[in-house]
């Protein structure tokens, strides 16, 4: 019998294919090379790692236990104490002093200047006003000291003496360079000396606009500042100091500050509280090692740094440092809101604005203390050391990372030397495997180069068969299947657009999105939205209507509602035989939900007495509106819905449930959140669990 090599079987054709045992032998030694040299890079980068993370949390807590240490001692100082009794005796005699005339013009262009620069750095949320010092010291020190003072913004601390006799100049030489030059040698920002019973700020070096001002009841009341003050008011334990996290502090144009204070006593009396501002540049410099980075065996990418509770950092990015149009930039490519990258760009800095919400900066926060690869704040594969930190009365973390590319650098030089090698081999390999197995390659080349037409998109393809053997078959068995997945890609295509356009026209886009991406428990929680219930009263006129007749008017009348909520933005959530509950603010966030639903309603009730106008009929309608906290999602296992639950859906129902005939009835918030839009009458209803529900009726015809 003639032998002919296409009637062999495949599987007597593998016996020929030797290359695949040399290159399985290659790829096998390859893959052990590679691995194992990238465990023992990885081990000596993570012992690098864990090492300077131990060295920068003691470091860290070595200062934050000597800063506590520090405030302590100088509260016991002879001349703290002093101090502290004379400011305030010169402080309440500076209310006597006269202030010139025009002062108030020079306070008001002051302000006015300052507030237009912190309201770069943050969302100034009053006016310029709000910030000028009302009380007579206060007024008349920041005169003096900061509004005539000749030196520039920033360095208003370099003036000794006023120019005016006041007692309080004459106390204010006798301290401030001995005041001045002992925070410079401990390394804080500022230093304040504050009286506990009444809150004021008797004295700072640094003269900003929180000087001389009232901390309980002046513009900085809010302040963390504020917040450390009464609390050491309220635990006022002789000799111990109390540490407050990072806030945003407007008296410095709105940069991040921290604190340590404590109390000041002369004897047994507790006459003050001192406090310190601690200097974000040492912090920095700690992690950082003062910038040399390289030198601390960091390399080009290595970085350590703070997070707080909050996941914000509390120390600075060394790529904003290094290169901050690099970060930027690098910020906006994985779409960071672009609120933070303007404030970062500001502000220069990126504490309390760089949101670090890793695994890793979650495994620190929860108390754990190990290292793994995660992906940085940067969205970039880095190799991360971490730890939470013992600080008193701080929740922060220390993170110690290095970008993956740059840690195993030296396995990618391995790599190449053991791929050269395997290169050659592979090559001697192929060349003899391709004579010995050309023919039987050739038909599944065929089909491969097939496959890969159809994985183009080509889907037109068609595999001529030449051999007798399982191939050939394949071949034959491909053609079918191709055809056959045609005619089913084109059906599956039209019930999925079908499917998509029933979803998005039922749930709200946000819902509908993720529900289409095949996500299970979808919920979300808004605390700025509104809920509107309104129901279409008379819809019984339309019974004694032929069926038809009947049946056009009822979906003209809800095509006319459905047109009024996309107009007005507002979200379905139940429709049922005139009867509509609607969202605004829950799918898509609005600053102006409330405005955006009474005008839905006005619309609504326009639209209705158009309607009874044109087709003779007298349907009413009642309503009502509440706004706040609310949640939503999709529930059920077997058939799924959609539904919003929270205090406000109850309160709106109930307003609606007591609304007379043709009247909206709004809760509190809305109220007050559109007083200046709409009038409202005050009213009353009794919930059906008793409880008494402050309302109020909308003016429709103000």
């Amino acid at each position: 019998m003639k032998f002919k090599f296409s009637s062999l079987s495949f599987r007597s054709k593998l016996l020929f294919s030797l290359l695949f045992i040399g290159l399985a032998a290659v790829l096998i030694v390859l893959f052990f090379s590679v691995t194992i040299g990238k465990q023992i890079v990885k081990k000596n980068v993570y012992d690098q790692l864990v090492s300077i993370r131990a060295n920068k949390a003691r470091e860290l807590e070595d200062y934050f236990i000597d800063t506590k240490d520090q405030i302590e001692f100088l509260c016991h100082d002879y001349t703290i104490i002093q101090a502290m009794k004379d400011f305030k005796e010169a402080y309440y005699q500076a209310s006597n002093e006269p202030l010139p005339k025009g002062s108030e013009f020079e306070f008001e262009k002051f302000y006015t200047d300052f507030y237009r620069k912190l309201s770069k750095n943050l969302k100034a949320e009053t006016n310029p006003d709000f910030f000028i010092p009302t009380g007579k010291s206060a007024k008349y020190l920041q005169y003096h000291y900061i509004l005539q003072n000749s030196n520039a913004i920033g360095e208003k601390d370099k003036l000794v003496k006023a120019n005016d006799s006041s007692n309080y100049t004459r106390v204010h030489m006798q301290y401030h360079d001995l005041m001045h030059k002992l925070i410079d040698k401990l390394g804080f920002y500022d230093l304040f000396l504050i009286e506990p019973e009444t809150g004021d700020i008797l004295y700072t070096v640094f003269k900003e606009t929180d000087f001389g001002t009232n901390i309980y009841t002046g513009p900085y009341r809010e302040s963390n500042l504020a917040e450390l003050v009464k609390s050491v008011k309220e635990n006022h334990d002789i000799g111990e100091g109390r540490f407050i996290d990072y806030k945003f502090y407007r008296p410095s144009y709105g940069e991040p500050a921290a604190f340590v204070a404590a109390p000041v006593y002369d004897g047994y009396n507790f006459i003050g509280i001192l406090v310190l501002q601690i200097s974000i540049d040492v912090i920095d410099d700690l992690m950082t090692s003062y910038k040399s980075w390289e030198n601390d065996g960091m390399g080009k990418t290595g970085e350590s740094y703070i997070i707080g509770s909050d996941y914000l950092m509390r120390s600075n990015s060394r790529f904003l440092l290094e290169d901050p149009q690099g970060l930027i930039k690098l910020l906006k490519d994985i779409n960071v809101p672009e609120e933070k990258i303007v404030a970062i760009d500001n502000m220069k800095q990126s504490i309390l604005l760089q949101e670090v919400r890793t695994a890793a900066a979650e495994e620190a926060l929860k108390g754990h203390s190990t290292y793994k690869d995660v992906r940085d704040y940067r969205d970039i594969e880095v190799l991360s050391a971490f730890q939470p930190l013992n600080l008193p009365g701080l929740k922060w973390a220390m993170l110690v990372e290095k970008d993956a590319a740059e840690a195993y650098e030296p396995l990618y030089d391995f790599q190449k030397k053991v791929l050269g090698v395997s290169v050659v081999l592979i090559i001697l390999i192929t060349i003899f495997s391709l004579i010995v197995s050309s023919r039987l390659i050739k038909p599944v080349e065929t089909l491969k180069n097939s496959v890969e037409e159809v994985m183009k998109g080509n889907e037109n393809v068609v595999i001529a068969t030449n051999t007798n053997d399982e191939i050939g078959e394949l071949s034959e068995d491909f053609n079918i299947v191709l055809q056959s997945l045609k005619e089913r890609k084109a059906e599956v295509s039209r019930y999925h657009t079908k499917y998509e356009n029933i979803v998005q026209n039922f749930l709200p886009e946000n819902i509908s999105k993720r529900f289409l991406k095949g996500e299970n428990n979808i919920h979300s929680i808004s605390a700025n939205s509104t809920i509107v219930s309104v129901e279409i009263l008379g819809l019984a006129q339309l019974e004694s209507l032929p069926e038809t007749e009947r049946l056009n008017m009822f979906t003209e009348l809800l095509n006319v509602v459905e047109d009024m909520a996309s107009k007005f933005g507002m979200d379905k959530v139940i429709s049922l035989n005139g009867y509509f509950v609607y969202s605004c603010g829950l799918a898509t966030p609005k600053l102006d939900h409330t405005k955006r639903s009474i005008d839905f309603l006005k619309e609504f009730v326009s639209q209705l007495q158009l309607f009874n106008s044109n087709k003779s009929k007298n349907l009413s309608y009642v309503a009502g509106v509440a706004s706040g906290h609310i949640y939503d999602g999709l529930f059920g296992n077997k058939k799924v819905s959609y539904n919003v639950w929270g205090s406000i859906t109850i309160i709106a129902e109930e307003l609606r449930k007591h609304a007379q005939q043709g009247s909206i009835l709004v809760s509190n918030e809305v109220k007050d959140s559109t007083g200046d839009y709409y009038s409202f009458k005050k009213s009353s209803v009794t919930s059906t669990v008793g409880n008494n529900i402050d309302a109020w009726k909308l003016d429709l015809n103000a």
